[in-house]
């Protein structure tokens, strides 16, 4: 199920009415309506894989219960890494397996290698298991550091873990942000902002099928082509990609916290204008919060982060962004897009402050913008040949016939990063904002509900 379809819209309908009216005061049936609406939602896309996010929930549930009961060190260290190891397990057998396994079929021949193809191809990728497992992980790892409560009840972590709204691409929560909020999930018709979680749900949906809907069916046919596209359609369809990709995702995003907003929850946000940003650690605290503050807590601090000297924070650094590729999927072209941001970081990192504040604030924002775009070819395209053809032809040396480009994306490219600046919080619009925004969303918002029809996936649905 997903949110931009009918078949959505009339499901969360009664499961918030139950929620807010009939279930008003009851903290253990809303609690059970939760979980069963969560699960419910997941099923809906395949009912197999329900019992893999109960696998990995009761994993650190049950881990964080032996790190609570438990006084000596030794015994809490190994719960958490036996935790992460039986959580990662799964992700690595669905996500990577079958891009490792592809590189060992010179091990068999004739029926042995059909069958190992076979067995290969076979794996399908649960939907969100990145989200869930790194989200149920946060908890144990945050137990083991004494930086969130214990959690004694398996209904409630087993919510945390599953919660519909941001099950399937986030925002990645952490158990200390919302223990609070489901502890007294019975009381929380105070909490709820119906106005405003019905705004931000239409505000991602606009988003979402309005402009990465349409950008999609506008550029994918140049993708395609790769190297035989002209320079000018090139450039043109990664700056549309650069708009689909924030559209799509934070849109998702939007339409999450939204949800959460009608239902008392306080989901933390995601995306704050990221392409306004100057510096790629700036795109970072400003793009997919969630993930990079994730990385940053338990990857890069753990590791050492900043506290070992250059060297080894350059080192730290990398190794993070090299997740953080791979975290997106099985594929060359992600370990090079998480290279690609880690080299950015390392090199705004030795650049000296006297340099960096020398630069213009409008060229800094043209120099992240050029290192982003490079970094969502490859995000884009299956393979790095077709990465560095598609480079190519944005650099002139790709088809030299003049191919038209689409009228539409003279209309989607501007107006996108005109709105994707308007999501900036510290800008001033010097027209009646509020009047202007509400007819406009009024407008879109019938027209996103129109094309609910085609019921076209989120990009990070993959992840």
């Amino acid at each position: 199920m997903i949110f931009n379809s009918y078949s959505f819209i009339f499901w969360f309908f009664p499961v918030f009415l139950l929620f807010w009216k009939l279930l008003k005061g009851k903290r253990r049936l809303r609690m059970w309506l939760l979980l069963i609406a969560s699960y419910t939602f997941y099923a809906w896309w395949d009912y197999r894989f329900t019992t893999l996010m109960a696998f990995i929930s009761v994993v650190n549930w049950t881990a964080g219960r032996k790190i609570n009961h438990s006084k000596s060190p030794d015994l809490q260290k190994m719960v958490v890494i036996m935790a992460v190891v039986l959580s990662i397990t799964p992700l690595f057998f669905f996500k990577y397996l079958p891009w490792l396994g592809s590189y060992a079929e010179v091990l068999f021949n004739g029926v042995a290698k059909t069958r190992y193809n076979d067995f290969l191809s076979s794996i399908i990728l649960p939907v969100g298991i990145s989200f869930f497992t790194f989200q149920a992980m946060s908890y144990t790892i945050d137990l083991y550091h004494k930086k969130c409560n214990y959690c004694p009840n398996l209904i409630k972590f087993a919510g945390f873990v599953s919660m519909f709204p941001q099950l399937v691409a986030g925002p990645i929560i952490r158990f200390k942000d919302i223990d609070s909020q489901l502890g007294r999930i019975e009381h929380l018709d105070d909490e709820i902002d119906f106005n405003s979680g019905l705004e931000l749900f239409f505000r991602g949906l606009i988003k979402k099928v309005f402009f990465a809907d349409q950008l999609g069916i506008l550029i994918d046919p140049s993708f395609a082509a790769g190297v035989d596209v002209s320079m000018g359609l090139a450039w043109a369809s990664i700056l549309g990609y650069t708009l689909q990709i924030y559209f799509d995702f934070s849109g998702y995003s939007d339409m999450a916290i939204g949800m959460g907003h009608c239902l008392g929850f306080k989901f933390p946000e995601n995306f704050r204008a990221p392409y306004t940003s100057a510096n790629p650690a700036e795109f970072w605290r400003r793009w997919h919060i969630t993930l990079s503050t994730w990385l940053r807590d338990y990857v890069y601090i753990l590791m050492g982060g900043n506290r070992k000297g250059k060297i080894c924070t350059l080192q730290n650094l990398m190794v993070t962004m090299l997740i953080g590729g791979l975290w997106h999927g099985a594929s060359w072209t992600f370990v090079f897009w998480g290279f690609w941001h880690g080299f950015m970081l390392c090199i705004h990192r030795i650049t000296p402050n006297a340099v960096l504040r020398k630069i213009p604030k409008w060229i800094a924002i043209l120099m992240l913008n050029l290192g982003v775009i490079i970094g969502w070819v490859f995000f884009r395209l299956p393979t790095m040949d077709q990465g560095w053809g598609f480079l190519s032809a944005m650099a002139g040396f790709g088809s030299q016939l003049s191919i038209l480009i689409s009228w539409q994306l003279y209309f989607f490219i501007p107006a996108g990063y005109f709105v994707h600046y308007l999501e900036r919080r510290d800008i001033d619009v010097p027209f009646p904002r509020k009047k202007v925004f509400a007819i406009g969303l009024a407008i879109f918002a019938a027209f996103s509900i129109l094309e609910l029809g085609r019921d076209a996936p989120f990009i990070y649905f993959q992840f």
